[in-house]
């Protein structure tokens, strides 16, 4: 799914990861998750029409904190 492609893309492009933590600053990590992968198939979108390479937005010296997500049975995990 896309949401799964999203928690693996912001593993590599640290500026998902930076717009993620600003999301959860304010919304619930589910539905910042949602934003993620929204803003992932734009860029995808992008890629497929103008036949470029992805190209990731990596943000030297970021050091995000570990992230906690709420899996749907309710329960804390860490990535």
């Amino acid at each position: 799914s896309i949401v799964e492609s999203a928690w693996v893309a912001m593993r590599i492009d640290t500026a998902l990861i930076k717009k993620y933590l600003e999301l959860t600053s304010r919304m619930n990590a589910l539905k910042a998750i949602v934003r993620i992968a929204k803003k992932l198939l734009s860029r995808i979108y992008y890629v497929l029409k103008n036949e470029k390479p992805y190209v990731y937005n990596k943000i030297d010296n970021f050091k995000p904190i570990k992230t906690s997500k709420k899996c749907e049975t309710g329960v804390d995990s860490l990535q």
